[in-house]
Parts: structure tokens; C-alpha cells; sequence
């Protein structure tokens, strides 16, 4: 594979990649529990740099550096990734993946299960998955798989963080699970700034990561709370009706025909996702909650706005996966409101 810094790229070991961007690596040899022989692979283990940027002084006749900041750019490629501050201190893709290799070694059943970049290689990120399921048990007696993943996404320009976090996938239907609540006080997330001592900032991550299981099995937790609570179809419409209006913003008096309708579809689209969603009943709290995360990932309209297949594709995958995308903050404040409901 040529490395195509300039769109979404994703490495799989397992499934095809996202609009079929990057590789799949599932069939190639290639060790999955090997986080390096992954990264080699893909073509991901480029080094960055920070290369100083350069301000003409006519009236001097000279050329002066500017202090204050670099540019961050591939070393491999001589490509600009963007402008850093002066102390800003790299984390290379080299140590994402040890971060990842910590992760897998700590558990017999992790493997990496995909990697990549987004903003032209600004953004690297990988994700480790756990092959040992857990599940939220229906109240008719099936069982909804979960499977445990963790994220690690690092930013190599701007004031971007290198990010850690637990996510929780439903295998029944693909959906990521916002494991954000607001309201706990332990989030499962770690941000480090990249500033200071990154080696002992880097070891203190990798140790929270290895503490991830209590964070994860306490949502787990709160999923089977949420399936073991029955709920109607008009409790899920008030329900629908919160999410919609919070996220859209709540409609005003003046309002226009076209708006009130759209509003109209948007819960009348999630009505049917909790009745007839898939491996959804239209019975539970559970139920309610994987419906919107469903239309949220799949059915809302939200990514119309650029010509560019590639540009939108990139943009949905950032808002669907890492911590900071619209939809991923929708799918925390969703949970947030039904919790609040009910």
C-alpha cells in the first residue's frame, strides 16, 4: 500500500476498512497481537519532527526564526502537518503502538483490531479489542455480545492531546457505545498534554489504561440496568423528542413547515429503530438507548454539507469514533438525558 496522508486511512486486522480506505491485513501473515508488525505493515511508522519556521526581515535583509513556533512534518515525506508551539513535545507513531502493545500484552485475548489517521496525518489512532465477550442479557433471555475495545488517539499539531480511552462495541449491530457519562466522576479517559516529561506522562497512561476493566464493566453495568427496565413506546417518544430537540436545538414558535417536519422524521425514524432496530424489541430502556445510537451512526442526515465522498466519509468516521465528535458527545448526552428521564 502507498500511505495516502491525504484522506482517512485505516489498517484492519479484521473486517474490510472504513469506505475501503487503507488495508486489510486478515490473511497477510501478519501477527495481530504484533503491534509493530501491524504498524510496519500499514505503513504507518513514519517519524515526525518539528522544523522552524522561517520570517523575512526585509528591511535587515535577513531571515529571522520564529521562536514561538515549528512545524510538525513528516520526516519520511517531508510533508507539513501543521503548526506546534514552541514546548510542544512529539509523541511518535512508534510509541502509540508500544501504548498498544502494553494493552495486548496485559490480556491473552487482545489483539489490535485497527489503526490509522485522519487530517492528512495530523491524527493517528489505534484501537485494541478484547476477543473475550461481555453481554447485557435481554429480558427475554438473549444475549446482546459487547465486546471490550480501548482507543488511543494521539494529535500531532495544534493543541490536540494523546488520548486514551475504553469504548464499548455492540457486535449486534456495530454501534459504538459512548462510554462518556457527565455525570460520573470517573470518566475512563486520560488526556495528556504534550508538554513536560512525555516518558513519565506516557507510563502513567499506560498504567491507567491496564485499570480500564473496572471503568468497562461499570458500564457494562449500567447497560443491564437499562435492559432489565421496561419502558413504552410513548415514554421512548417523550424520550426520542428530548434527544432530537437537543441535538437540532428545540424548535421555535416562528418555526417553518419544512423544519416542524423534519423534527417530525427525526422521531418518527427513531420510533421505528426502537421497535424494529436491529436486535432491538421496542421493550426496554436498552432498547431506547441502541436506537438512537443506531440513527446517530447510520440514519441521521448530518454529513450532506460537502461534495467531496471522501471528505464526508472522513468527517462521519471522526464524529462516529473519536472522543471529541459530534456524534460521539451525542451518544453521551443521549445516555445523560434517558438516564435523567428515567
Amino acid at each position: 500500500m502507498s500511505f495516502n496522508y491525504n484522506q482517512a486511512t485505516i489498517m484492519t486486522t479484521q473486517q474490510a476498512p472504513y469506505r475501503a480506505y487503507g488495508m486489510q491485513l486478515d490473511g497477510t501473515g501478519v501477527d495481530a497481537r504484533n503491534a509493530h508488525e501491524c504498524m510496519a505493515q500499514a505503513k504507518m511508522n513514519w517519524t515526525v519532527g518539528i522544523k522552524p519556521i522561517l520570517r523575512a526581515n526585509p528591511a535587515a535583509g535577513t531571515v529571522e526564526v520564529i521562536k514561538s513556533h515549528g512545524e510538525a512534518t513528516i520526516i519520511d515525506s517531508n510533508k507539513p502537518l501543521g503548526i506546534v508551539g514552541a514546548g510542544q513535545q512529539l509523541v511518535q507513531n512508534s510509541e502509540l503502538f508500544d501504548m498498544a502493545q502494553a494493552v495486548i500484552d496485559q490480556n491473552d485475548d487482545a489483539e489490535l483490531v485497527q489503526a490509522g489517521t485522519c487530517d492528512g496525518g495530523a491524527r493517528v489512532w489505534t484501537v485494541v479489542g478484547r476477543n473475550t465477550e461481555r453481554t447485557v442479557t435481554r429480558n427475554n433471555g438473549s444475549l446482546d455480545p459487547i465486546r471490550e475495545l480501548t482507543l488511543l488517539v494521539n494529535d500531532h499539531v495544534g493543541t490536540g492531546s494523546f488520548i486514551g480511552l475504553p469504548i464499548l462495541d455492540r457486535l449486534f449491530c456495530g454501534n459504538q457505545l459512548a462510554g462518556m457519562l457527565k455525570r460520573a466522576k470517573r470518566t475512563g479517559i486520560f488526556r495528556i498534554r504534550h508538554s513536560g516529561n512525555m516518558d513519565a506522562k506516557l507510563q502513567l497512561a499506560e498504567q491507567m489504561l491496564l485499570d480500564h476493566d473496572q471503568y468497562t464493566q461499570e458500564l457494562v453495568n449500567l447497560y443491564q440496568q437499562l435492559a432489565d427496565t421496561n419502558t413504552t413506546l410513548d415514554e421512548f417518544t417523550t424520550y426520542a423528542e428530548a434527544v432530537s430537540a437537543h441535538i437540532g436545538g428545540e424548535l421555535k414558535a416562528e418555526a417553518s413547515p419544512f423544519e416542524t417536519t423534519r423534527r417530525n422524521a427525526e422521531v418518527a425514524d427513531l420510533r421505528g429503530l426502537f421497535a424494529e432496530g436491529v436486535g432491538n424489541t421496542g421493550e426496554t430502556l436498552w432498547d431506547s438507548y441502541n436506537a438512537v445510537t443506531d440513527w446517530l451512526d447510520h440514519h441521521r442526515q448530518a454529513y450532506r454539507q460537502s461534495a467531496d465522498a471522501d471528505k464526508r466519509a472522513d468527517r462521519r468516521f471522526q464524529n462516529a469514533v473519536m472522543p471529541s465528535g459530534a456524534t460521539v458527545q451525542a451518544k453521551s448526552d443521549a445516555l445523560q438525558i434517558l438516564t435523567t428521564i428515567h
